[in-house]
């Protein structure tokens, strides 16, 4: 376990590094096209902007990045982003959209993975520029258990029987929401609503938990909220000894794909800690916040 403060031994320059090498214009996103994502903006996550043209080329340049299994330059693009447009509007127009197109239903090709490498690289190293040293983390941010793999087919039997099996349920299409016809929806409405499905990776079920949670801990940094980060699978009973030990004013769980044993997890997590609001985020949760929709709760006013 380890507060955002903690982060700055991995990567120890004033200066996000990647930066040196790749200059802010180089993104090629004009200021005048990009969203202006401000604390106060996050209480209605729905008012961001679709992706304009800089973002869509920019979304491009990033997979062109991934397609070369190229991660450093991947992370200076995104880090290019994250130092002049900021984070929230870095995951929602350019990241979310890219990891949708390249990955797929699954993260396991050199492309999406170099991608994944690049993305959490600049994440890092920003969280890193940010951190505030004495500043004691209030916001607690985890990611669920992954969904044990469901069972494999059972075989035709010897008796002659060629039938095929029946198929398992395949994870939901990464195109649903971040096509490369729609880049970057809005996250919702109005209010705190805005969902999983509607903003970021909306339909994409199997990013890496650690993902989304890193570009949330920037969002929350940018906005003066330290956060603790423990990681991706948290086992629940680990978690709940956590959040015992510091006591959170929020703990933030995320989740990419549902589950039984995830909804009775965060029923006991809940139940043996009812003074800590939990704030369900992802596609695996029926409310399926998103980042932006969870940054909103996280900055609020505590009740």
């Amino acid at each position: 376990m380890s507060s955002t403060p903690y982060l700055r031994s991995g990567c120890a320059a004033t200066r996000s590094p990647l930066a040196e090498s790749s200059p802010a214009p180089g993104l090629g996103i004009r200021a005048e096209t990009t969203p202006q994502v401000a604390s106060s903006a996050l209480c209605a996550p729905g008012r961001i902007s679709g992706a304009p043209a800089g973002w869509r080329a920019a979304v491009r340049r990033l997979m062109g990045a991934a397609g070369r299994v190229d991660d450093r330059a991947a992370a200076r693009l995104v880090t290019n982003a994250l130092e002049t447009r900021g984070a929230l509007a870095t995951w929602e127009l350019l990241c979310a959209p890219a990891l949708a197109a390249v990955g797929g239903p699954a993260l396991t090709t050199a492309p999406a993975l170099a991608l994944v490498t690049g993305v959490r690289t600049a994440f890092d190293c920003r969280l890193t520029h940010l951190a505030r040293p004495g500043h004691r983390p209030s916001v607690m941010l985890a990611a669920a258990p992954a969904a044990p793999a469901a069972p494999a087919a059972p075989a035709a039997r010897a008796t002659g029987d060629t039938r095929a099996a029946p198929a398992t349920p395949s994870a939901p299409s990464a195109g649903s929401s971040c096509s490369s016809g729609s880049l970057g929806s809005s996250a919702g409405s109005s209010g705190l609503g805005g969902s999983a499905g509607s903003s970021g990776l909306g339909g994409f079920a199997v990013v890496p938990g650690d993902l989304p949670l890193a570009a949330l801990a920037v969002v929350l940094l940018e906005n003066g909220v330290e956060s603790w980060r423990l990681g991706a699978d948290m086992p629940w009973g680990a978690l709940s000894a956590a959040v015992g030990r510091v006591v959170p004013h929020r703990l933030v769980v995320w989740s990419s794909v549902s589950s039984p044993g995830g909804v009775a997890g965060r029923a006991e997590l809940e139940a043996a800690h009812p003074a800590v609001p939990v704030v369900p985020a992802g596609p695996g949760w029926p409310e399926a916040l998103s980042v932006a929709a969870a940054a909103a709760v996280c900055l609020a006013p505590a009740r």
